[in-house]
C-alpha cells in the first residue's frame, strides 16, 4: 500500500542496547498489551522452569560438583544450570498473555484471553534455553473438545477488497 510501518526511529532498540531486560519488562510489556487489547491485565500468567526437571538433572550431578561449578564437562549445560539455579526455581522465567481475535455480530472485532490452567496448577515451561514462547508446554492445557473449539474461519484472500486505510486514520 506505500504507506511506512514506522515513522519514528529513535524508538527501533538496539542490536546491542546495554539496557536490561528480563522477566519484571516481559510483564510491563504484556500488561500493556492486554491493556491496549482491552484484554483484562489479570490474564498475564507468570511461566516457570520446572523444577522436577532441574532436580533431577542437579541428583545426575557428581556429589562434589554444584550446577555453577566449572568440573562439568558441557560448558553450555553448565552455563544453563548456573542461570537456572541462580535465578532460582521459585522465581518466573517469563510471562505469557494468550490471545485470539474474536469476531462476534454483537461486539464487533476484538481480542480475547483465557488464564491457562494445568494439572500441577502452575504454568511449567519444557525444558531448554530457548525463549519462553518456544517453550510453552502446550501438551498440558486441558482439551477441547472439537465441537467446542473456537474456530476462526479466515477471509477468502481472492475477494477484492478496498485499499487500506492511512495510518492517521486509524491511531489514535
Amino acid at each position: 500500500d506505500g504507506e511506512p510501518v514506522w515513522r519514528d526511529p529513535s524508538l527501533i532498540a538496539r542490536e546491542k542496547s546495554a539496557v536490561p531486560v528480563g522477566p519484571e519488562q516481559a510483564e510491563s510489556l504484556l500488561t500493556a498489551i492486554a491493556g491496549e487489547l482491552g484484554i483484562d491485565k489479570a490474564m498475564v500468567s507468570e511461566a516457570y522452569e520446572d523444577p522436577a526437571e532441574w532436580l533431577l538433572k542437579e541428583g545426575k550431578l557428581p556429589d562434589n560438583v554444584d550446577p555453577s561449578n566449572s568440573k562439568l564437562e558441557d560448558p553450555e549445560e553448565r552455563s544453563r544450570m548456573a542461570r537456572v539455579f541462580e535465578r532460582g526455581l521459585t522465581k518466573p522465567s517469563g510471562y505469557v498473555l494468550p490471545v485470539q481475535r474474536w469476531n462476534s455480530q454483537a461486539a464487533g472485532q476484538r481480542w480475547r484471553s483465557e488464564k491457562w490452567k494445568t494439572r500441577r496448577g502452575r504454568l511449567f515451561l519444557v525444558p531448554g534455553d530457548s525463549p519462553v514462547g518456544y517453550r510453552l508446554p502446550l501438551g498440558t492445557l486441558p482439551y477441547v473438545p472439537p465441537a467446542q473449539f473456537p474456530y476462526i474461519v479466515p477471509v477468502d484472500p481472492s475477494v477484492p477488497r478496498g485499499p487500506l486505510p492511512v495510518r492517521e486514520a486509524i491511531l489514535p
